[in-house]
């Protein structure tokens, strides 16, 4: 293999990674809460954000007591790289 065609092939790998990590990095971040508990959910899609968040307080909410949703908003590049 010559440099220049693993240099091509590097190019390529890296414009698929790519490709596919710019949809992650604008993602929902979705907040459940009940009367004891909470939860919250992450995803590129809102209502994958909102069941997530609304399962996790469930979990988290003792005899499973309803959860609803409080907040939802979407978050940037940023996000990706913590709070």
């Amino acid at each position: 293999m010559t440099p220049k065609s693993k240099a091509v092939i590097l190019a390529v790998a890296t414009a698929v990674v790519l490709a596919f990590s710019t949809e992650a990095a604008f993602a929902w971040a979705c907040h459940a809460k009940s009367r004891l508990g909470e939860g919250w959910g992450y995803s590129p899609v809102l209502q994958t954000a909102r069941e997530e968040a609304k399962l996790k307080c469930m979990a988290t909410t003792p005899r499973r007591l309803a959860c609803r949703i409080v907040a939802c908003t979407q978050k940037g590049p940023s996000f990706t790289f913590g709070r």
